[in-house]
């Protein structure tokens, strides 16, 4: 991860998910819907260290060429990504 111009994101995502626990009667089982989860980081792009073929790659932290918590979403389980704010290197000099 030796670049330092990752954008900000906001990814949306629909999260594998299981009904209540316990039994239940599947024909009174009503599906909700998807369960959308919100994760705010560094984008690194597909290619990149740091990165996962097929996935959004978000990490929360970096650091040296070092990473922390990071989120590696599949692809067709995102539903919008929110470019919060463009790290660009320019930004970085100031």
């Amino acid at each position: 991860m030796a670049r330092l111009n990752y954008s900000v994101v906001l990814v949306e995502w629909a999260d594998a998910h299981c009904s209540e626990g316990g039994w239940i009667d599947l024909d009174e089982y009503k599906d909700d819907g998807e369960v959308i989860i919100s994760t705010v980081g560094f984008l690194v792009p597909v290619g990149d260290d740091g990165s996962k073929e097929g996935h959004v790659s978000v990490w929360q932290s970096l650091a040296d060429g070092d990473g922390i918590h990071g989120f590696h979403v599949p692809v067709a389980m995102v539903r919008k990504i929110t470019v919060l704010q463009d790290l660009g290197l320019e930004t970085l000099m100031k």
